[in-house]
This record gives C-alpha cells, structure tokens and sequence, in this order.
C-alpha cells in the first residue's frame, strides 16, 4: 500500500476514518487476487463520498496501470456534480454520467457502480443514496459507447483518491 500526499487518519464516533479530497490524495493498493477483474460476471464498487466543491474531477476508485501512464482500466468518480463511471474496452472505452446536480456540495452520498463485463451492451447502474441511475430509466447517459474486448486489470493497482498522473483519459 502506497500513501501519497499524507492522507489523513481521524477519529470518528464510528472507527478511524482516512479522509482524502479526491484531488491530489492517493492510496495505492499493489494488485493482489482479491481484486482482479471485478466487473467479470458482475461486480460493485462502493464509497461513502462528500464534496466541499464540484470543480474538476474527484476520483473515487481506479484501476491503473502502475507502469504506463494514461493506462487506466476503470474508475469511478466524481466530474464536476455528476457521478462518473469509466471503463476501458479495447477499442474504445466506455463512459456513463448521472444527471448534473447530482451531487452537491457539503453533504456525504452513498455511491455504487455496479458493472457487468460479460458484453459492450452492458450498462452500468450507479446508485446514489440508494436511487438508481440507469439508461432505462433515463438517469444515466453514455458518453462513450464501449467497442472491442474488455480489457483485463489484472496487473493494474487499485487506487483510492487522486490517479498517479496528472493527466487523465477521461
């Protein structure tokens, strides 16, 4: 596990909680099995997530390449006020957004992002406080329609926060 830029450990009512901005605070856990190829048949991301701002992008999870810049496998993250998934195929990537204002600022959401890599027709559904955003219901858009075959993560580090570059595919 990798800190950059000191994420920072507080105590809460709850248990010890690391508090990052999304911005330019990383933690960086080394590939292991548990965490390879999440979305194969299924699979959930989940955070707990507060803005003090809705400027420029809050990275919540990735999956990247801890070689090659610009080679990210997936994240999920915060643009601007809208909820994010992205998900790299191996033509052309996918990408999904919640409506605008769907995240303000100065309040804690409950975010998933649920995905199935089994075909590009799949859709992800994220949900917000327990409402889903799906195409079907007209709560989540595709940007970028995914083309080609999925591409696997399995050497990828799963980082929590900021990406480990400054720039960014998405």
């Amino acid at each position: 596990m990798t800190l950059r830029r000191k994420p920072f450990m507080v105590e809460t009512p709850y248990r010890p909680t690391l508090l990052f901005d999304g911005g330019d605070d990383l933690l960086a856990i080394t590939e292991y099995a548990g965490i390879v190829n999440i979305w194969a048949a299924g699979g959930t991301a989940e955070a707990k997530v507060a803005v003090n701002d809705i400027t420029g992008l809050k990275i919540i999870f990735s999956k990247e390449d801890p070689v090659l810049a610009n080679n990210l496998g997936w994240a999920f993250y915060i643009k601007g006020s809208q909820v994010a998934a992205y998900h790299r195929w191996g033509t052309t990537v996918g990408t999904w957004l919640t409506p605008v204002g769907t995240i303000t600022p100065g309040r804690a959401y409950h975010v998933t992002d649920s995905y199935n890599d089994a075909s590009t027709s799949e859709d992800p559904t994220i949900h917000v406080d327990g409402v889903a955003h799906t195409i079907a219901n007209g709560l989540l858009t595709e940007t970028s329609t995914p083309s080609g075959v999925y591409r696997s993560d399995s050497t990828f580090d799963l980082r929590i926060g900021l990406r480990s570059n400054d720039s960014s595919p998405m």
